[in-house]
């Protein structure tokens, strides 16, 4: 009996599917760009080779993205992003999101004061931040509660407490990111 090959995930080659509207160099080393396609992305240089890569998608928005900038904070990154909306929003980038840039670029920031990861609430749009494991337990016992529609959170909503290992899959992308 021949057994077929189990398919792997790779990483691949990943961007904007539409045009870029702004961009912004932190400088440390790595930019973030918005775009029409409703994204906030982070490429950043691999640690090893001379390769860049999608790190993250800072956000997921319902609105094509306009501007962003880069906001002056004595620690991490904090960005804030415009949309067609006319709503600006701010974002402190997670602990998380700093050691995995550090693990896999080299790129230090500082996270002191950062929030452990984000979450997105039940009928939410925008993610909250997680403090510490006491905010993840919060989120963990809403989840359990039944929401809109006799439907429960399903556990891949629920936030990835774990730094990346190597260059994020599109699924951590959408996910995790």
């Amino acid at each position: 009996v021949r057994k077929e090959a189990e398919w792997e995930p790779v990483p691949v080659p990943s961007g904007h599917s539409a045009p870029v509207c702004d961009l912004v160099w932190h400088p440390s080393g790595f930019c973030m760009s918005v775009s029409t396609d409703q994204t906030t992305r982070v490429l950043a240089p691999a640690k090893s080779s001379p390769h860049w890569f999608e790190l993250a998608r800072a956000q997921i928005h319902g609105h094509d993205l306009t501007s962003l900038a880069l906001l002056p904070t004595a620690h991490g990154v904090s960005i804030a992003t415009g949309a067609e909306e006319k709503v600006v929003r701010v974002f402190d980038a997670p602990s998380l999101f700093l050691t995995s840039l550090q693990h896999l670029t080299g790129i230090a920031v500082s996270a002191e004061g950062a929030p452990l990861a984000a979450a997105c609430p039940a009928l939410g749009l925008s993610n909250k931040p997680i403090m510490d494991h006491t905010d993840l337990n919060a989120v963990a016992l809403n989840a359990d509660r039944e929401i809109a529609g006799g439907k429960e959170m399903s556990e891949a909503a629920m936030p990835v407490l774990l730094a990346l290992q190597s260059t994020p899959l599109e699924e951590q992308l959408l996910q995790s990111t």
